[in-house]
């Protein structure tokens, strides 16, 4: 709709995290032959249907779980799907509420799930989003309760993961400069190895847009929807007044 860039999950350009336009629009072009080609070489095998098989021979259905808040993520969802079966990867968008998508992706029982990323500007107090560091991580839960209890539970994550946990621990003992070109390096990877996939960035989509009355004054040009932004009081709305 005009609203938004297709990008990786990366700050916006300015930022001091931000690690350039060389890894905010990396692998984001549609070109579903070049999808083929890279797909064929991983999984050559397909169905009567036309979808992918795994290597023992079963059709490999990745499972969307997604629910709908912060935007219309259903929707997105179900487009990331056809564009997916498309190449031949079956796809199943399994829509439930926000809680229970919360619980299941706690407990490391979600495949995929859809989520807005508002929190790329302070990654190190609150890295749920860009680091498997603690239980509730959006990219590896288990991984998180492995680190959270000294290896005790949880799964081990790879050696990748713990490096991009060690960027985290690393980035909160120093002082901004130096914590900013470890931001860039964690975004570094996050673009290069789609831990997390970006679909839209530098939109309202995550938090919606914002319809005003035309009689409703003293409300902002821009005006956020959102946690992180900690709205709306941050638009002072006790100074709103009708005309």
């Amino acid at each position: 709709m005009g609203l938004g860039v297709p990008r990786q999950m990366v700050p916006p350009p300015g930022h001091d995290y931000y690690p350039g336009d060389e890894y905010a629009f990396r692998y984001t072009e549609y070109d579903p032959e070049l999808a083929n080609e890279w797909l064929d070489e991983i999984l050559p095998n397909k169905d009567s249907e036309g979808f992918r098989l795994t290597p023992d021979g079963q059709q490999l259905n990745i499972i969307v779980t997604t629910a709908p808040i912060f935007g219309p993520w259903v929707d997105i969802a179900e487009q990331v799907g056809r564009a997916w079966e498309a190449v031949g990867v079956k796809t199943t968008v399994d829509v439930v509420t926000r809680s229970l998508l919360q619980t299941r992706s706690d407990g490391n029982e979600a495949m995929v799930t859809t989520m807005s990323q508002g929190r790329t500007s302070f990654i190190f107090s609150v890295p749920d989003e860009t680091s498997p560091i603690w239980w509730r991580s959006f990219i590896g839960p288990a991984y998180g309760v492995w680190h959270e209890s000294n290896g005790q539970e949880g799964i081990e994550p790879p050696d990748e993961m713990k490096e991009l946990v060690a960027l985290h621990l690393q980035g909160v003992t120093l002082p901004p400069g130096e914590a900013a070109e470890v931001g860039k390096e964690i975004f570094r990877r996050h673009a290069e190895n789609l831990w997390i996939i970006g679909i839209t960035g530098l939109s309202p989509m995550s938090s919606g847009v914002i319809v005003a009355n035309e009689d409703l004054r003293n409300v902002p040009d821009v005006a956020a929807n959102s946690w992180p932004m900690r709205a709306p009081s941050t638009a002072f709305p006790e100074t709103f007044f009708y005309r």
